[in-house]
């Protein structure tokens, strides 16, 4: 009896167990799909991903392509607002030119030149870029028509805060372009033939009143009326750059004084022809540099030994177009006046032509980058040396008459 309800109790125990093991089955069975029913869902999230990911990514190129778009068929400014150039609108309207410029030399080979948008915009550009060269001979013929008072830096200021819109205007304009230098040069001609009359006629005049005070002082006067005094006496004279040590002479009192105010005379020349010199070379370069900033002009160089024959022939091209241009700002004012002070300045006193010699003839001045300068001082050296040459002839002849009479 016990072990037949053992075995019965075991059976159910087996039953029990036999039903737990399927309730698990089926749980194992549900949970596997559930784990598929996931795979799927994160397998179809996964490729949603993607195609956002690449939606994103070409969604943002559209969005530059766009930007990019906008921005070539659009401006940052109205053109109607530049009608008119003053020094008000000078920087934005330079900035205008630019930007306008840049949209044409864009539109002009775009693929997109053929649509109705970019063919009305690069329209407004070139009709804007057309009127700009003349708007800027307006105004700056305006300017070089002020009188700026012989003050050439004035004018080069003024003139510079052009430079951006004439180096555009040469390439686009270029007729225009040379209509507005050649207003440039008449007006600063004239301006440096005033300047520079003023200069030399306010030196030449303070010699010539320097001379009558001392009548009767200069070395040429007094050589000829006391040669034997002269001829007796020793002459020291030191040629050096920096200075001409007055004549040394052992005589009469008279004689000392007369040579001592000679040598003040000496010495005020000396001191008033560097300042001659002092006010032509920084006239002539600085205006070089204004010509070359402002204009493109280029420099005047010497040229290299080496050289080949195109680049000798382009270089004097260059050098003789810029040299032309140098001559017809100062050339025939500059010529005069200085050789007037030359002539005036050897006839009052011969001697000086010593001392202008000097001066010529190792210059201090920075004349290492004009070759115009250095041309223009060579032949004012040349008749000084003349001069020098024919004063020394005429005292050797003094000398030689006064051992005569003796």
């Amino acid at each position: 009896m016990n072990v037949e309800e053992e075995i019965l109790n075991l059976f159910q125990t087996m039953d029990e167990a036999i039903d737990r093991l399927d309730a698990l089955d089926n749980n194992l069975t549900n949970y596997s799909n559930i784990l598929a029913l996931e795979e799927t869902r994160i397998l179809d999230i996964s490729s949603l991903s993607s195609h956002q990911s690449v939606r994103s990514t070409n969604s943002g190129k559209l969005l530059e392509e766009t930007k990019e778009l906008i921005d070539l068929l659009t401006l940052p400014f109205n053109l109607e607002d530049f009608d008119t150039l003053n020094d008000y609108n000078l920087d934005a309207f330079s900035k205008a030119v630019q930007t306008a410029q840049a949209k044409v030399d864009l539109l002009s080979n775009h693929e997109l030149r053929k649509m109705q948008c970019c063919k009305e915009l690069l329209e407004g550009c070139t009709m804007f870029l057309q009127s700009v060269p003349k708007l800027i001979c307006n105004e700056l013929t305006e300017k070089f028509k002020k009188d700026w008072q012989g003050k050439h830096r004035a004018r080069h200021v003024n003139v510079a805060r052009f430079a951006t819109l004439l180096n555009w205007c040469k390439s686009f304009d270029p007729g225009m372009y040379n209509t507005i230098f050649q207003s440039y040069e008449n007006s600063i001609k004239k301006s440096y033939a005033k300047e520079i009359s003023n200069f030399f006629k306010d030196k030449i005049g303070t010699i010539q009143k320097r001379s009558n005070l001392d009548k009767g002082f200069s070395f040429a006067a007094k050589a000829s009326t006391s040669m034997v005094d002269v001829s007796a006496s020793r002459q020291n004279i030191k040629g050096s750059f920096g200075s001409v040590d007055s004549v040394n002479v052992k005589g009469s009192g008279d004689s000392m004084a007369t040579y001592q105010t000679q040598s003040e005379n000496n010495s005020k020349f000396d001191s008033l022809f560097i300042k001659v010199l002092d006010f032509i070379t920084p006239l002539v370069v600085e205006e070089e540099d204004h010509l070359y900033d402002v204009f493109g002009i280029p420099y005047m160089e010497d040229i290299p030994a080496d050289a080949s024959e195109e680049e000798i022939k382009s270089r004097k091209e260059e050098n003789q177009a810029t040299n032309n241009i140098l001559v017809r700002l100062f050339g025939a004012k500059l010529d005069q006046d200085f050789q007037q002070l030359i002539d005036v300045s050897y006839k009052l006193d011969p001697y000086y032509s010593l001392y202008m010699y000097l001066r010529l003839g190792r210059p201090s001045h920075n004349q290492e980058g004009s070759v115009f300068l250095k041309r223009f001082y060579s032949n004012c050296l040349i008749i000084v040396k003349r001069q020098f040459d024919q004063f020394i002839k005429n005292q050797v002849i003094q000398i030689g008459e006064s051992k005569a009479h003796k």
